[in-house]
């Protein structure tokens, strides 16, 4: 299902990144198959997997003019091969990775302990992984990764261990996004990251939610409209309150080159 993507970097508090994807210069992969397992990407074959990209990248271009760039993979499609196809094909930038999350049940990856931060990879070090932003926020943080999942377990569901972790600020998974998270959560995580020392923040959501019905997030048009405030009012508080300023991912991408070391 297609994204949008805000990203937002600085807080020297001065200066601040953002980068929107747009549907002419970024993939969504979508297969079809009998299994959540059999539709991704990430477990085909290296060769299966680059031709279906290829083919894709070639559809874009030739129905839209433009040649893609940015790849944003599904929550399960990204693979142990996709990087180098990424970077075969001749992609700049992936925004695929979703810290903290862990899709292995569903045939995905294992984002938990994924870099949050920006970085340049490949064989020449020309491709950006501009990551979905996202992280353990609370005083036990750090022990996220492990005790998360052993919260979340179906025989402790009816103690709400999660809720109550929550409620305690002692552990929360969040992500930078108005599906499933309110302001205040959003805004939690920003200035937890920014206490870590992080300065480039993406925001992210399907776009199909702008329309009531197309997704569990937004059901009707009140949640429509609660979803945009969420969506404005993080935005604002980001821009007003942090002093944070928004880019395109080429543009942060252009800046991380011009500061990496030769």
């Amino acid at each position: 299902m297609p994204h949008t993507s805000a990203g937002m970097p600085t807080a020297d508090r001065t200066r601040c990144q953002t980068a929107w994807r747009s549907a002419p210069s970024t993939i969504a992969c979508s297969t079809t198959g009998p299994s959540r397992c059999a539709r991704t990407y990430g477990n085909l074959p290296r060769e299966l997997e680059a031709a279906k990209l290829a083919e894709l990248a070639g559809r874009i271009e030739r129905s839209l003019g433009v040649r893609p760039t940015i790849y944003k993979a599904g929550r399960h499609r990204k693979g142990p091969n996709t990087e180098a196809t990424l970077e075969d094909l001749g992609f700049e930038i992936d925004l695929s990775p979703a810290p903290p999350m862990d899709y292995r049940a569903d045939g995905g990856p294992d984002y938990r302990r994924h870099p949050v931060r920006p970085f340049l990879f490949g064989r020449q070090r020309r491709l950006l992984c501009l990551p979905g932003t996202g992280a353990f926020v609370g005083a036990v943080a750090g022990l996220g990764p492990v005790l998360h999942p052993l919260l979340e377990r179906p025989e402790v569901a009816p103690l709400r261990p999660l809720g109550v972790a929550s409620r305690l600020r002692l552990l929360e998974r969040i992500r930078l996004s108005p599906e499933g998270f309110s302001l205040a959560e959003m805004m939690r995580l920003v200035r937890a990251l920014l206490a870590r020392g992080q300065r480039t923040f993406v925001l992210s959501f399907h776009s199909p939610s702008v329309v009531p019905g197309n997704t569990p997030y937004v059901r009707s048009d009140a949640e429509l409209a609660a979803f945009l405030e969420r969506l404005r009012a993080c935005l604002a508080r980001f821009q007003g309150e942090l002093h944070g300023r928004f880019v395109t991912p080429g543009a942060l991408k252009a800046e991380l080159e011009r500061l990496a070391p030769e």
